[in-house]
Formats: C-alpha cells, structure tokens, sequence
C-alpha cells in the first residue's frame, strides 16, 4: 500500500535466532561472526545464513579470502545433502549419495550466490562484485566476508597499521549494508590469549581493532563444546549474542541449537 514502510529480513537459517532478532536479519546491517578456529564460524556464515538467504531469493555476495571458491561451494553443497565434502570426488560413492549430491549441486548452481577469492580482497573489489551482482540481479541482499583480518588495505596511507586498516574495511563495509541495503556479515579471528583460554571468547576479543565490535549491528559467537571438552557430545553446540543493537541480546543454549557434523551446519532442536 502506498505510503507504508515494509522492511526486508533475511532468514538465519535458526529459527529460534530469527526470533531473537525481531524476524531475521534486517537489511542495513552489520553482523559480525566470531570465534576460535574450528568452531563453525565459517559454517554459521555460509552454511546458516548465506545459504538460507539465497533459498529465499536475497542475491549472496561471498568473499572467500581463506578457501578457494570451490571449496565455498562444495561446503554449500554438503551443507544441502549431507554428502560429506571429503567424499564428493571419492570412487565408488554410493548411488544414493551420488543422486542426492547431484541434486544439491544443480540446486546451488541455481540460486543466486557468487564467490570472489582473495584476488579481490580489498573495499574496492568487493563493492565492484556487489555492483555487478547488482545489475544482474537488481538488488544485493547479503555479503559475507570470510575474514576481516585477511581483507587488503584500503588505505591510501603508506605507512597505515594493521588495526587503522581493520576499522577502515569495517567501517566501510557497514557503510555497503546501508548504501546497497544489504546485510554484511564479517568472519573475525579473535586474539591468541583468547584462543588460549579453552572457554568461549567475546566479540570484545577480536583481533586487529575495537571497530569490529563498535560497527556491528549484531554479534554472534558460535561454539563447539567438544572441541574443548572430551565428555561433551558432537552436537552440542552454543550460539553467543555478544551485541544486538536493536533490541536485547540473548544466547542460544544447547537446549535450542545443536550441530549438525555431517550437513556442517547449525540446526535448531
């Protein structure tokens, strides 16, 4: 109806998340995915969030400064079918298994996701690939950056620090979420003593710069008990809200989510 203001959310992919957040992720957005190697960062980001954005039909932007494209999109696939990644190109792969990796691979190919490498890891870069996206597709709905410490320098300076150069590509990707009315979504490392307590950190623990925290609109930390802990199941799995700008924060319990080893993906109970 004319005159009304609508708003567009992007699904999470977890139920019970999307509740937290008032419906989802909202475009203009900064979201911020931290945590120590191996506890799904990377697998929220991409396997929760972008793939759950694109089957919706919100154009996703993945800017892969870690892992090849392919890598990125064999993980989307597994994360569709189950098929672990390590099987994809193994011989005598079941027939079952072989038919549902077929299926899940057209049904990436077929929605709207483009990878970037580290080749085009800098501000630039990334708003050149998301104008392309957007002329293909009218609209960009999400970027990912996997991760804000392997981004290029922006900076015109010749002798800039790496925190100067952290907080200017976080600055200027939350800048993006608002001028292309997308959400962006930023893989941080944390510190080494953070890595090193065996606990699960805090946003506040990002590498590099207080900006990523200070320019986040939410900030989530996924965590994979197990990996700390001998006696605590594979599945059980924590969901930090560390940061929600728009209303009150709250943590999901293993009582909620759990993780999905075989799909590489958060899943809620």
């Amino acid at each position: 109806q004319e005159g009304l203001i609508t708003e567009t959310r992007l699904p999470t992919g977890l139920r019970p998340l999307d509740d937290c957040l008032g419906g989802g992720l909202k475009t203009g957005w900064q979201v911020v995915v931290m945590s120590a190697a191996g506890h799904g960062k990377t697998a929220l980001s991409v396997n929760n969030l972008a793939l759950s954005a694109a089957k919706q039909g919100h154009p996703v932007l993945i800017c892969s400064l870690e892992m090849k494209p392919t890598e990125i999109y064999a993980r989307l696939i597994a994360a569709e079918c189950g098929v672990p990644v390590h099987v994809h190109d193994r011989p005598g792969m079941d027939p079952y298994d072989m038919s549902r990796l077929i299926d899940a691979a057209n049904l990436v190919h077929s929605l709207p996701i483009s990878v970037i490498d580290s080749r085009h890891g800098s501000i630039s870069d990334i708003r050149r690939a998301a104008e392309r996206m957007k002329m293909k597709h009218g609209r960009v709905g999400m970027v990912v950056v996997d991760y804000i410490q392997l981004m290029k320098s922006g900076s015109d300076k010749r002798e800039s620090t790496t925190e100067e150069d952290i907080a200017s590509n976080s600055k200027g990707l939350k800048h993006m979420a608002v001028e292309y009315d997308c959400v962006t979504v930023l893989l941080s490392q944390p510190t080494l003593a953070a890595k090193r307590d065996k606990k699960r950190p805090s946003v506040s623990h990002s590498k590099g710069s207080g900006s990523i925290e200070d320019d986040c609109d939410v900030a989530l930390v996924p965590w994979l008990p197990h990996k700390v802990n001998d006696q605590a199941s594979r599945s059980e799995a924590e969901l930090g809200m560390d940061k929600f700008r728009h209303g009150p924060q709250r943590s999901l319990t293993s009582n909620e989510i759990r993780w999905n080893g075989r799909y590489m993906r958060f899943e809620e109970i």
